[in-house]
């Protein structure tokens, strides 16, 4: 089925990334050692079936936790090191960075914070403090990528400069670390006068990172 599918991609679209997501359920709830089996089969399979068609693209992993309860950096010891790593923050953004990032070595990892949360999206939700302690804390566990998980464009934009304008208030940036820039989704726009960090807006998502 993956080989179909990566084939498909292939020659009807270009991909960047094609992301695997583990499931929601795995934030609240034990989770046997045989789903966990499954899963990690699952994965390997998607990554012998893209080498086999060589897909263009690059595999990645995501999900509301970052692996396994019983060990975050589970999938760390199996699955191919260029392949990114990436969860989002859970309790829709009220949850800090996943500490467990730390725990992976010697691949991209890109935390995902929330920009706003959809239970409030007729509210204003001012998270500049948030997004500055997320962004502190993904470069502390050695995060390559800040993405941002948000609906609306324009009444984010001065809370997305505000980071930048303030250069996260780290040491860590004045000694010169920087998330890694890349591009952003198809057709997003950058947000002007932002220093030291990108806010890419447009397909749902923004993509905040210093360059």
């Amino acid at each position: 089925m993956y080989e179909g599918m990566f084939e498909r991609i292939k020659r009807t679209h270009p991909l960047d990334y094609f992301w695997m997501w583990t499931p929601e359920s795995w934030t609240w709830q034990d989770v046997p050692n045989e789903e966990v089996t499954r899963t990690e089969k699952d994965m390997l399979l998607a990554v012998a079936a893209a080498k086999k068609v060589k897909a263009p693209f690059t595999l990645t992993t995501c999900g509301w936790v970052l692996g396994p309860p019983k060990d975050r950096a589970q999938f760390d010891r199996v699955l191919p090191k260029e392949m990114p790593f990436s969860c989002i923050n859970r309790g829709v953004g009220f949850t800090p960075v996943e500490p467990g990032f730390a725990n992976i070595k010697g691949r991209p990892k890109w935390a995902i914070p929330w920009l706003e949360d959809d239970p409030a999206l007729i509210s204003p939700q001012l998270w500049v403090g948030r997004m500055r302690k997320d962004a502190v804390e993904a470069l502390t566990y050695g995060c390559t990528r800040l993405i941002g998980i948000q609906w609306r464009t324009r009444i984010l934009g001065h809370q997305c400069q505000c980071p930048g304008q303030g250069r996260l208030g780290t040491r860590r940036l004045e000694q010169g670390q920087r998330f890694q820039g890349t591009t952003g989704p198809a057709g997003g726009g950058l947000l002007p006068g932002l220093g030291p960090e990108s806010v890419r807006s447009g397909s749902g998502a923004a993509d905040c990172r210093p360059i």
